[in-house]
This record gives C-alpha cells, structure tokens and sequence, in this order.
C-alpha cells in the first residue's frame, strides 16, 4: 500500500497537476498528503480518479494508505460506504 504522495510521484505528477486534473486546489492537495484535515469522500474520490486516469487502472480509497475522511452519517442515520472509482472503459 502506498501513500498519495507516493502514487502521485510515481504517476510522474506534480502537486499542482493532480489538483488541475482534479478539479480541485493545490491547498486540497497540499492537505489530503499531509492528512490533516480530514477531506470528504467526494473530494478523495475526484483526486482518486484523476490519478486513476492517469495510471490507467482504478485506484479506490482504500488503496491509499493514510488517507483521512470524514466520517459523516447520511440522511437516513447509517454511516456512509467507501467510494469505489471506476475506470468508464473497464466497466
């Protein structure tokens, strides 16, 4: 298991490319690497699938090793599943 940081340098990717590729800023990134805060499963998702394009297989959550999300509980009062990301060719 590896950790973003890791994935990210191994995908040949700055921190300001993933954050472009993913729709998000290079403070969610700088965060999301260093653990602290804890990000929203919708966030970790987007940069997930960024990379995921990137290195051509599909990267889920919990791949990541050190990876905090939140922990929020959903309208109906059970906890939130993982979030899977899916390559669109493969499925």
């Amino acid at each position: 298991m590896a950790t973003l940081r890791q994935m990210r340098q191994d995908a040949g990717l700055s921190m300001e490319e993933l954050a472009h590729l993913s729709n998000t800023s290079l403070a969610t990134i700088v965060r999301i690497e260093r653990g602290n805060p804890p990000v929203t499963r919708l966030t970790a998702g987007r940069v997930l699938y960024a990379l995921s394009q990137r290195v051509g297989r599909t990267i889920a959550i919990e791949d990541v090793e050190g990876l905090h999300l939140h922990t929020k509980m959903s309208g109906h009062g059970t906890l939130t599943g993982e979030l899977t990301v899916h390559d669109e060719q493969s499925q």
